[in-house]
């Protein structure tokens, strides 16, 4: 076993020591001024952008690898070169190593050219794209199998187009445009984005808008000024949404802190929020979790999970779904199947109370201090409510139905309402 190790080892060495000891490259450099539209479309290795020092766009595309031959190296060189088409105020560049087919074992590559002509032994094949650029009114990056890095803070309006590699920006002063496959890195702050991850892992910085399509992938921002997400099976974090955020999503995770007003869609999702004003939901076996609202409306709630510290109203219409709130102030507006209600206290002001229910419990406690007008009927279920404070005007029970009309001694025609219409459920008033 110990020989057949020293042998492979051996052979390995041999393989290294066929190949020249230094590495070969090939250099193209360009200068270019006057242009504000830039466009580079890069393969097979690092797309590097600094700033210009001197207001011109300068380019250097450099091939390197280590070759067996000394013939391949010229067929590489020959194979390598740079597209180039040019306006009056637009740059297009394109790399053209024209590669059919490329295979790597143990660190040897393969190449076969569109030409039909090959190359069996090359090692450190690498094509590397330095540009630099002044301030320009749009810059278009595009790269396959490697990295775009901008090193500096720039501006300028930027698109982004990445397959399988990592992105890594400073800050951009402008408008941000991305489109990534299997990628990941990291983006700081922006303007404005329409952003686009498919299976990607980012983090990135502050922006004002963002338009966010997103599908299996792993995002983190900072603070947002408005956000806009449509996403499937992700895990989505901000620290915070100044403005309003909008969410369409199945199967997400989403974590935030405080907004300004929501619209959700989901349907299996997670969602774990602060603070906000206005939220509106359609929903489906999601999760909540939220700090303090002022008010929430869900259009449908289907056996979802929903945890408040502080509610100021409720309006649902909602089957098989939880509701666990520890303060609700305002009052509630609820059409409901078979739900579970829990709410720890009610602090006021009360502005009224409409529960139509079917096999659904709920237990309002009210505080002393709030006089309101009642109008309850219940059907094969039961009402409890504090008749000593309850000057009751209507009463009748007859087989299994119940209904009651009545208010407080010091309410009067304009006092809260508050509407009970059960079947089969449990209602307690205290």
């Amino acid at each position: 076993m110990k020989n057949a190790f020293n042998i492979l080892i051996l052979c390995l060495l041999v393989t290294s020591a066929c190949f020249g000891q230094d590495e070969q490259q090939k250099t193209i450099s360009k200068v270019f001024s006057g242009k504000q539209k830039v466009s580079v479309t890069h393969r097979y290795g690092p797309l590097q952008v600094v700033k210009s020092g001197d207001g011109q766009i300068k380019l250097t595309a450099t091939l390197s690898a280590r070759t067996k031959e000394p013939g391949d190296m010229e067929l590489l060189e020959k194979q390598f070169d740079l597209e180039i088409v040019e306006s009056t105020n637009i740059l297009d560049i394109k790399t053209n190593f024209e590669i059919e087919n490329w295979n790597s074992r143990n660190g040897i590559i393969s190449l076969k050219f569109k030409d039909g002509s090959r190359l069996k032994q090359v090692k450190d094949l690498e094509i590397g794209f330095l540009l630099e650029v002044p301030n320009l009114e749009e810059l278009s990056l595009a790269n396959k199998y490697d990295e775009i890095i901008i090193r500096e803070d720039i501006s300028t309006n930027l698109n982004i187009n990445l397959y399988d590699g990592r992105l890594q920006t400073a800050n951009i002063d402008g408008q941000l445009k991305i489109a990534t496959k299997y990628s990941k890195g990291s983006i700081g702050n922006f303007t404005n984005g329409e952003l686009n991850f498919y299976d990607s892992d980012f983090n990135l910085g502050n922006a004002q808008n963002v338009l966010l399509t997103s599908k299996y992938s792993k995002l983190q921002f900072s603070d947002v000024g408005a956000f806009t997400i449509e996403s499937y099976d992700d895990k989505i974090t901000w620290t915070n949404v100044k403005g309003d955020i909008s969410i369409i999503d199945k199967y997400s995770d989403f974590v935030g802190g405080s907004f300004a007003n929501g619209k959700f869609e989901l349907h299996d999702s997670k969602v774990t929020l602060k603070d906000g004003e206005s939220l509106q939901l359609k929903s489906k076996y999601t999760k909540f979790k939220f700090g303090t609202l002022q008010s929430l409306s869900f259009e449908l709630s289907y056996d979802d999970k929903v945890e408040i510290v502080s509610l100021g109203s409720l309006k649902s219409k909602s089957k098989y779904t939880d509701y666990n709130i520890g303060e609700l102030k305002s009052g509630l507006s609820v059409n409901s199947y078979d739900d579970d209600f829990e709410i720890e206290r009610f602090t006021g002001p009360l502005q009224g109370i409409d529960f139509t229910g079917k096999y659904s419990d709920i237990t309002l406690i009210l505080p002393e201090s709030i006089d309101y007008r009642l109008e309850a009927y219940a059907k094969y279920g039961k009402i409890q409510y504090a008749e000593s404070s309850l000057q009751t005007n209507y009463y009748k029970e007859k087989n299994d139905e119940v209904e009651i009309k009545g208010q407080t001694k010091n309410a009067s025609d304009s006092s809260p309402l508050i509407s009970i219409n059960s079947y089969d459920g449990k209602i307690i008033l205290n």
